[in-house]
């Protein structure tokens, strides 16, 4: 026969409700009995429990259907079984399986020793408890709770107080546990069965919950204390030994300067401690160091105050600069700061576009800092708290980089003065290393004379006389050429007291392209 443990097919429908309800059933109990270790124990050391108050027999068809089932796939759910004398176990859950394997093995299908998978449950259990187990009123785990408790008739008050507090009659494990234990305390993490000792209760004093994590079982509160006050005095009648009072006393608390203690007890105050001259003067030394590092950590706390206080301040402001650079929408800002980024605008209007060197640099740059930000940042500035000094001041610097905006008009009136001279100067600012002049972009903007006098400007005379026999767009051609690797800017787009640079050819090297042959302007 086969003794695989597979799940088998059923042949009978059944509605949707009542495989609902009974996979509830099975879910719940399956989760119960999985606490409990399962054992295998012969066929033939299973019986009826004594306390298996079942008058019904079980049916004759029913026996041998689930007979010829376990024959074709085994056993499917163990049995629930409590010890007996002589080495056997009585069948507390699943006398019909128990019948069927019997049948089976008169008819010499299995052998009579034929390892049966059980779960023991404790055995001084009241019959009214097994009985409950039988009929699936309560669960192994609502006999391991009952076991706490060794009289079977509390066993059974405990019970029924549980099932009048339960609902719709069912008892909660809760409470079992709660009812039993409830004239009792646990050892774990109490000062007084600490101080006691687990040696001062005998072993019947200690209930032991072998299905609990409350590790160390429960103690009766009488004993705990009864076991306290011997230990308590015995402690003290040691200390009048050893110390020679003449007389003594335990208790669990100081004596106290308050309340009934000051009607019966006396408290001196703490004499002045007297000490050697060497002492002393030691003891003076060490007080003046103390006082004066007191001082100097008084000072230190004063100052680290207003360091944190300047680094929140400068969190709170990347933190809101962020928002505008980085983010985007309304939020709850407790600083009114704010930013007008106008790279849109700005590369609009700028002959190079977004494929600028500047505006590459910046977006490279952003997107660096940006993986920076905490996660949730737009939603709580408190989390720029975790970014260290040198990030919080890069995005600092980045944010107010992309507030910049001095752009320049030139007109026929002359050129407006840009609101960034004076940053430029500070920053050592300086245009050619983000622009570079080509015929495209300015020099084709330009009047032939005007290409003339940059070239001149610059310190390209022989370059200016070529362009002067040029076509206009040639002279434009050649002055992108020989600007390309100096430092030239044209006057109006330097600060007013920026120190005007010059090109390494500005004293005659470029000139030897004056001896050059170019062709006349057409």
């Amino acid at each position: 026969m086969s003794v695989t443990n597979s799940n088998a097919k059923s042949a009978v429908k059944t509605s949707r409700k009542a495989k609902n309800a009974a996979s509830a059933s099975n879910t719940v109990l399956s989760a119960v009995l999985a606490q409990t270790e399962e054992q295998h124990v012969p066929l033939s050391a299973l019986v009826k429990s004594p306390q298996n108050v079942r008058i019904v027999p079980y049916s004759a068809e029913s026996v041998r259907e689930l007979a010829d089932s376990i024959k074709g796939i085994g056993l499917l759910q163990n049995l629930v079984v409590h010890a007996l004398p002589d080495g056997l176990y009585g069948v507390a859950a699943g006398g019909r399986r128990l019948a069927a394997m019997n049948l089976l093995a008169t008819e010499n299908t299995i052998h009579p020793d034929w390892p049966v998978r059980v779960k023991v449950v404790p055995d001084n259990l009241a019959p009214v408890i097994l009985e409950a187990l039988a009929a699936d009123k309560i669960t192994t785990e609502h006999c391991q709770a009952l076991a706490l408790e060794d009289n079977p008739d509390r066993q059974v008050q405990v019970y029924e107080a549980a099932c009048r507090e339960g609902c719709n009659n069912k008892p909660e494990v809760r409470v079992i546990r709660n009812l039993i234990t409830d004239s009792q305390v646990s050892p774990l993490n109490n000062s007084k069965y600490t101080f006691v000792g687990e040696k001062a209760f005998s072993g019947d004093e200690i209930r032991a919950d072998l299905f609990s994590d409350e590790q160390g079982g429960f103690v009766d509160k009488l004993a705990l204390d009864t076991a306290l006050l011997e230990k308590r005095q015995w402690v003290a009648e040691c200390l009048k030994e050893a110390e020679g009072w003449a007389w003594c006393a335990g208790r669990m608390e100081p004596v106290s300067r308050y309340g009934e203690d000051t009607e019966v007890y006396r408290i001196q105050d703490e004499p002045d401690a007297v000490y050697t001259e060497q002492e002393q003067q030691r003891l003076d030394e060490l007080q003046e160091l103390y006082d004066e590092n007191q001082t100097a950590s008084d000072e230190t706390d004063t100052m680290e105050s207003e360091i944190e206080a300047i680094e929140c301040a400068a969190q709170l402001r990347a933190w809101t600069l962020c928002l505008n650079v980085f983010s985007s929408g309304a939020y709850n800002r407790p600083a009114q700061i704010s930013l007008n980024c106008k790279h849109y605008s700005l590369t609009k209007d700028a002959p190079s576009g977004e494929s600028g060197v500047a505006f590459v640099t910046l977006s490279q740059e952003g997107k660096r800092l940006e993986t920076l930000l905490p996660e949730g940042w737009t939603q709580d500035f408190t989390t720029f708290f975790t970014l260290s000094a040198k990030d919080l001041t890069a995005l600092l610097s980045f944010c107010t980089a992309c507030s910049l905006d001095g752009m320049q008009m030139r007109g026929a009136g002359g050129t407006t003065r840009s609101p960034l001279d004076k940053l430029e100067i500070a920053l050592a600012f300086h245009l050619r290393d983000w622009w570079q002049p080509t015929k495209a972009d300015f020099f084709t903007g330009l009047k032939k004379p005007q290409i003339i006098a940059a070239l001149n400007e610059a310190g390209l005379t022989g370059a200016a006389r070529d362009a002067e026999k040029m076509k206009k767009a040639d002279a434009a051609e050649l002055a992108e050429d020989k600007m390309r690797d100096n430092r030239w800017v044209p006057v109006w787009m330097r600060a007013p007291d920026a120190e005007k640079d010059v090109s390494d050819t500005e004293n005659g090297s470029a000139d030897a392209d004056s001896h050059h042959t170019l062709p006349d302007a057409a």
